[in-house]
C-alpha cells in the first residue's frame, strides 16, 4: 500500500492502535506459507535485561515505545516472518532505538540538544497539527505525512542499531504514525471534538475492513 493511502487509513485505526495491535500483528505477518530464513533480522533482536532488571519501573514514554514497536522486534522470534514484511521489523528495531535514546535524555531531564530536540520539536507538533480537524482527517493529512516523514528520518539519525539499506521508508511512516497518534491520546492532548472525530472515522474504518 502507498504511503499517501496507508496514512490516510492510519488515522482511523490509531485511534485504537492498542486495543488492536494483536489483530493488526497477525493480519500483517498473517502468511505463514511463505517461509523465509529470518537470520538477518535475528541479528538485531530486541535486548533481554538482566535477571534483576525485568521488573525494574520503567518511564511512561518507554512503556509507550516499548508497547507501540517493540511486538514487531519479537515477531521473528516467534514465527518466520514473511520476506516483504521483514524491512518493516528492521524499520521498527530502528525507530524503537532512536526513540530509546531519546527517551533517555528526556527521563534524565538533560536540555535537549541535536537530533533528540528535533524528535521532542516535532512529538510536540501532532496535537498541533491534529487539533486544526474540523470536520474529517483529511484535512490536516498532506500536513501530517510531510510531519511523520520528517519526524522518522530524524528518529533514525538518531541510532545506529541498523543500516539505511534495510530501512523501508513507508513501513516508518507508518510506525511513526502510529506512535505518534498513541502518543497524543496518552497525554491527552486532542479536543474532544477531534477526539470524538477521529473515534467515529476508526468505527467507519473497522466496518470497511472487517
Amino acid at each position: 500500500m502507498k504511503t499517501k493511502k496507508w496514512l490516510c487509513s492510519l488515522v482511523a485505526v490509531s485511534v485504537a492502535v492498542m486495543t488492536l495491535a494483536t489483530a493488526a500483528n497477525a493480519k500483517m505477518f498473517a502468511n505463514p506459507f511463505k517461509p523465509v530464513a529470518p537470520a538477518k533480522i535475528m541479528a538485531a533482536p530486541a535486548p533481554v535485561p538482566a535477571a534483576d532488571d525485568r521488573f525494574t519501573p520503567r518511564s511512561p514514554l518507554e512503556y509507550l515505545i516499548n508497547g507501540s514497536l517493540l511486538g514487531y522486534e519479537l515477531a521473528p522470534m516467534l514465527q518466520l516472518v514473511p520476506e516483504e514484511e521483514q524491512s518493516t521489523v528492521m524499520s521498527a528495531v530502528a525507530l524503537r532505538a532512536g526513540l530509546l535514546n531519546y527517551e533517555k535524555e528526556v527521563t534524565a531531564k538533560r536540555t535537549l540538544t541535536g537530533n533528540n530536540a528535533a524528535i521532542d520539536n516535532y512529538l510536540k507538533q501532532f496535537p498541533v497539527v491534529l487539533n486544526k480537524i474540523q470536520n474529517s482527517s483529511s484535512e490536516v493529512e498532506e500536513e501530517m505525512i510531510q510531519l511523520v516523514r520528517d519526524l522518522s528520518k530524524v528518529i533514525l539519525k538518531n541510532q545506529t542499531a541498523v543500516s539505511e539499506s534495510e530501512i523501508d521508508e513507508d513501513s516508518c511512516a507508518f510506525l511513526v504514525m502510529s506512535f505518534g497518534y498513541q502518543k497524543v491520546f496518552a497525554d491527552g492532548s486532542l479536543t474532544t471534538r477531534v477526539t470524538q472525530i477521529l473515534q467515529q472515522e476508526l468505527a467507519t474504518q473497522l466496518e470497511q475492513e472487517y
